[in-house]
């Protein structure tokens, strides 16, 4: 099979086709713009979510809204909040796998049909800003302490999106199973869920690596 880079040099083979995708440039910087806004919204879902299990399981919170209906057996949600997570983990390498496709084909677009902008790196600058972005554009315009630095301070963020998710899981079920017990079908089910989204995220996280290699 073809690789990414292939299919697009065999499209962009002709003046004709150049334009088109040129125009194509277009499309996949408004999915860029659409996949750092929603990669944002559920980030903030799964910080949500991992707070509010952590305030039931301190018995902080007496009762809960869900779509305007109060909840005040708190036990089944706090049950089904690691489905939540799990769910927004996956989403969230999803996206990411996503973005790094949408960068493969953004960058060998640009550099078929602009490559003398291509050589001097100017096509980080058609991207829609964003955090992890900028940090791209610096650490790859910028060499020494500098460059170094920012990549140090990186690691921690991505610890964070790739592991703290799954460790929450094991915190949130060790104390599900000690508060509900080992035989509470609710939790066994949560488990089951949780743990085949966490699995499907990091198989997408050896997908998107074959497909796109580093």
């Amino acid at each position: 099979m073809a690789t990414i880079k292939e299919r697009i040099a065999s499209a962009l083979s002709s003046d004709d086709t150049k334009q088109q995708g040129r125009d194509y440039l277009q499309t996949i910087r408004e999915n860029l713009r659409l996949s750092n806004t929603t990669f944002a919204s559920r980030a903030t879902l799964l910080l949500i979510a991992a707070v509010s299990f952590a305030l039931l399981a301190d018995a902080a919170v007496g009762e809960v809204t869900l779509f305007g209906v109060k909840v005040n057996n708190l036990a089944i949600v706090q049950k089904l909040i690691p489905i939540v997570v799990a769910y927004t983990y996956y989403s969230l390498f999803a996206i990411m796998a996503y973005r790094r496709l949408l960068n493969e084909v953004h960058d060998e677009i640009m550099r078929i049909s602009f490559p003398e902008f291509y050589a001097q790196n100017l096509e980080f600058y058609c991207y829609p800003p964003s955090p992890f972005h900028i940090e791209r554009i610096i650490s790859s315009e910028t060499t020494g302490r500098l460059s170094s630095a920012l990549n140090t301070l990186n690691d921690p963020l991505v610890f964070a999106i790739g592991v703290g998710p799954a460790l929450f899981e094991v915190y949130a079920f060790i104390t599900c199973f000690r508060t509900f017990g080992g035989l509470d079908v609710v939790v066994w089910i949560s488990l089951v869920a949780s743990t085949s989204f966490i699995i499907q995220a990091f198989l997408l996280v050896v997908g998107i690596n074959r497909l796109v290699p580093s």
